[in-house]
């Protein structure tokens, strides 16, 4: 049995944020040929979910959260690693003066969106992971799955975080636009690592799929496959690189470079 990993935004979707009709057609020839499938995302599981229900019956699992968690695809949790939400109203207090530039700070409480200030931010992710929103004004969590800051390209630029948070967290830049902080643990290769433990399989068995900074290490630690619009660094480590996402990169690499 092998393992094909795909990233979501940049690699399965494009900004349109639906997958092709050829790219369900290519994950459902892995899935019917008995392989497992998981889609390893920023995302919380129903941003995942979304794209797992199109596919047909199998092995399916979603690596959420950069890899906070682990999940099958019935929703049960094979692991969750949280953090402090002290580090997240440390945070929206120490770049407040930042919100006038756009700043959003908010956060993933499992498989909902926690915000102090309601703004196109959250309602976005509200519509792109069918996901509720809970006012943290209301309500305080004990501990939660990532913290997320998104701001206009400039903006981010600005956002200097202090060494201790690096030292004790894992923080990820996805995009341009966010920067995200997770369990120190934690990244998409840690969630493949235990995949390929539960499946009792071995590296060659594994191929995973991205285009950016957070997909970096399970690109490297695995068979790698980058698509053309990926970054410089994730080309690097690449086994592989495919066409763009905008040409269906993925079908294109399982067809004609793993000739799967």
């Amino acid at each position: 049995m092998n393992l094909f990993v795909f990233d979501v935004d940049g690699t399965l979707v494009t900004r349109s944020k639906k997958l092709r009709k050829e790219t369900i057609n290519t994950l459902n020839r892995i899935i019917d040929k008995g392989d497992a499938v998981c889609i390893a995302s920023g995302r919380p599981f129903n941003g995942i979910f979304r794209y797992l229900s199109k596919l047909h019956d199998g092995k399916k699992y979603a690596i959420c959260s950069n890899g906070s968690a682990l999940l099958d695809y019935y929703g049960n949790v094979i692991y969750d690693l949280k953090i402090s939400y002290d580090l997240f109203l440390f945070l929206n207090e120490k770049y407040n003066y930042l919100k006038n530039k756009g700043l959003s700070i908010y956060c993933y409480i499992d498989n909902s969106v926690g915000y102090i200030k309601y703004d196109k931010w959250i309602a976005n992710e509200i519509r792109s992971n069918n996901i509720k929103a809970i006012n943290l004004n209301k309500y305080k969590p004990e501990s939660i799955q990532k913290i997320m800051l998104a701001a206009p390209i400039d903006t981010s630029k600005e956002i200097i975080l202090p060494k201790e948070i690096y030292e004790k967290y894992n923080v990820v830049r996805s995009s341009p636009v966010f920067l995200e902080i997770i369990n120190k643990k934690c990244d998409k290769s840690f969630g493949v690592s235990e995949l390929k433990r539960i499946l009792n399989l071995k590296d060659e068995n594994i191929f995973t799929f991205g285009d950016n900074q957070n997909d970096y290490l399970m690109i490297k630690n695995f068979n790698g496959v980058a698509m053309e619009n990926a970054t410089d660094e994730v080309k690097k480590v690449s086994k592989f690189i495919t066409k763009s996402v905008y040409e269906d990169g993925v079908s294109y690499a399982i067809k004609n470079i793993l000739n799967y």
